[in-house]
């Protein structure tokens, strides 16, 4: 049975990617490395020991389901199902947000009992830790989130430095909840079919661009 090397490995990856919702989508797996990891399996165990998934004719151009069609289609339905019952809305306004206030605040320095007191007193997931440095400019961040319409203006004039550092995670980690809500398991089901012919479509490219690399 023929063998697949990394490019077959790369490829298998971006069609988890686009079978999965894409990138920039308005959904979207929770999990996307378990995902990618999952179809990589989907698609090798289908090149290497399934094999002849497709009918191709002398010019690598598919005509036809091949002999072991049937059984990739049925592992094809196996993970679609898994996969929608992980799918999430994607709000890439809040995404976009997060990203902004991520460069911001890592731009923000604290000495070391400000680091420190920070890991003490940080609510919820931590989304920055603070650069060494002499300390105290959070406020500065706060002031360039507030005036893109990221946080309060109020957070900026607390002055304490560890408490703006908390008032900033804190905003942090309410955007951060909004990027991924979950779905009902009834609007989970509706994206089955288009992970389906996601995976098989993506398939389909993965092995032709595999044979090609095994002519050279």
């Amino acid at each position: 049975m023929a063998k697949a090397g990394s490019g077959f490995s790369r490829a298998a990856g971006a069609a988890a990617v686009s079978a999965t919702g894409g990138r920039g989508g308005r959904w979207t797996v929770a999990d996307l490395q378990g995902a990618r990891e999952e179809v990589k399996r989907l698609y090798w165990n289908a090149y290497r020991r399934v094999g002849d998934v497709l009918e191709r004719d002398s010019s690598g151009k598919v005509i036809g389901p091949g002999k072991g069609f049937d059984r990739f289609v049925e592992q094809a339905e196996q993970l679609a199902n898994k996969l929608a019952g992980d799918v999430r809305h994607v709000d890439r306004d809040a995404q976009a947000w997060y990203r902004d206030m991520q460069r911001w605040a890592s731009r923000i320095t604290a000495s070391e009992q400000e680091r420190k007191e920070f890991e003490m007193t940080y609510r919820g997931e931590k989304n920055f830790a603070g650069r060494g440095g002499s300390g105290g400019d959070a406020s500065e961040a706060a002031r360039q989130m507030a005036g893109l319409g990221l946080i309060p203006h109020e957070i900026a004039a607390m002055g304490n430095n560890v408490d703006v550092m908390n008032a900033i995670n804190d905003a942090m980690n309410s955007v951060k909840s909004m990027i991924y809500t979950r779905m009902s398991p009834k609007e989970q089901q509706d994206y089955v079919s288009d992970i389906f012919m996601g995976l098989m479509e993506g398939y389909k490219g993965v092995e032709s661009g595999e044979n090609r690399r095994r002519k050279r």
